[in-house]
């Protein structure tokens, strides 16, 4: 089973010309809120957490550093102090390695931490790798390439699991996670893909793009969501802020005319 801890920090979702009446401790309750202000007009719709950080694309990859202590006797003063949730701020080379998959940056994570505070998941301390939903990432102990990086203590750590956490094999659990969406289905009807600013977008960023689909050309444009993406998505932006909270790697879009 996939193991969700419950989060301890607080969202806040503003919008219009600064209006932050919404404000949760579940990132996916605020995407959710966000979405909806989005679809009813709202603008600009934005969330900060409780340190006024922006979440974004780049904000929800994050990973972090869940260090519980096990044992009442710790085997120095100092231990007791290392207990917490850190953040992760990776070198510039990681960074740069997009294509790296979720469990080789976990590893390296674990190996950073190592590397600034000398402990390891034993006896003493239970060390998880978790992303802002509270999803515990499992590392590529196999992963080991240089890790250079810093960690910071940023809250208590986590110690309570979601009731519902999400069982491997299920439906919405696979290696890798494919949603799909119809273009009309986010925009509406049309004729000429051309004239849908969202169209234009999809085109520029897609990753795999399927051309020719049986007689009537039906065309495929698939997004990976690991990607940062710039540009006005327009209404795309609440759908793709969905798929990032469920957990999707790969969104296919429908051209569907």
């Amino acid at each position: 089973m996939t193991k969700i801890y419950k989060a301890n920090e607080s969202f806040c979702v503003w919008h219009g010309a600064g209006n932050c009446d919404n404000t949760t401790s579940d990132l996916r309750e605020a995407l959710h809120i966000q979405a909806d202000l989005i679809a009813d007009g709202h603008e600009p719709v934005y969330i900060l957490d409780q340190n006024d950080i922006v979440v974004d694309g780049p904000y929800r990859k994050r990973l972090r550093i869940n260090v519980q202590q096990l044992t009442a006797l710790l085997s120095s003063p100092g231990d007791e102090d290392l207990v917490g949730l850190y953040s992760v701020e990776f070198s510039q080379y990681l960074r740069d390695r997009k294509s790296l998959r979720q469990e080789k940056l976990a590893e390296a994570a674990l190996n950073i931490f190592r590397a600034r505070h000398g402990i390891e998941h034993g006896e003493r301390f239970n060390i998880e790798v978790v992303d802002p939903f509270g999803r515990v990432i499992e590392a590529d102990a196999d992963f080991t390439d240089f890790c250079e990086g810093a960690v910071e203590k940023m809250a208590e750590p986590l110690t309570f699991f979601v009731d519902d956490a999400i069982k491997p094999g299920s439906a919405l659990e696979t290696v890798q996670r494919v949603a799909s969406v119809q273009m009309q289905d986010v925009v509406g009807d049309y004729d000429v893909p051309a004239t849908v600013p969202e169209w234009s977008w999809v085109e520029e960023h897609a990753s795999y793009k399927h051309l020719k689909n049986g007689e009537r050309g039906t065309w495929e444009f698939v997004l990976n969501l690991s990607c940062e993406y710039t540009g006005d998505m327009g209404r795309l932006a609440p759908v793709i802020n969905e798929a990032l909270s469920l957990g999707v790697s790969y969104l296919i879009i429908h051209q569907g005319t």
